[in-house]
């Protein structure tokens, strides 16, 4: 050891707010990209997680592919009637 701090992860912008030139840097989310990563974070569980976990278990593997293409299509002719 050289008397430095091993722990990177301390170092730079990550905890300290100092750029790489030194300057100081604002973390900020608006309302607005909380609500977004919200909205995605729950549309990534429902369209990722929950076919695994709840849907095969029950379904099986073409049960749950079955249900998932229909899901689907029922999107896709929303969005082509939404126009």
């Amino acid at each position: 050891m050289n008397g430095k701090s091993e722990d990177t992860a301390t170092e730079g912008a990550g905890a300290t707010g100092k750029g790489a030139q030194g300057r100081s840097m604002k973390r900020h989310l608006s309302l607005f990209a909380a609500w977004g990563l919200s909205f995605g974070y729950a549309v990534g569980w429902g369209a990722f997680v929950m076919p695994g976990a709840e849907f095969l278990p029950g379904a099986g593997p073409l049960g749950t592919a079955i249900g998932i293409s229909v899901g689907a299509l029922a999107i896709a002719g929303t969005e082509t009637t939404a126009k």
